[in-house]
């Protein structure tokens, strides 16, 4: 959080950054998934 550290600014910041993280954690299950279901075939 640059500027200032307030409760209003930072919450939201971390909650996106927690929502960033598990996004990209369930694209790269999928992928794993994916690829794996493809290699079966």
């Amino acid at each position: 959080c640059i500027g200032q550290p307030s409760t209003t600014s930072y919450v939201p910041e971390f909650e996106e950054d927690v929502l960033v993280k598990e996004i990209l954690l369930i694209n790269g299950l999928m992928d794993m998934v994916y690829l794996k279901a493809r290699a079966v075939e």
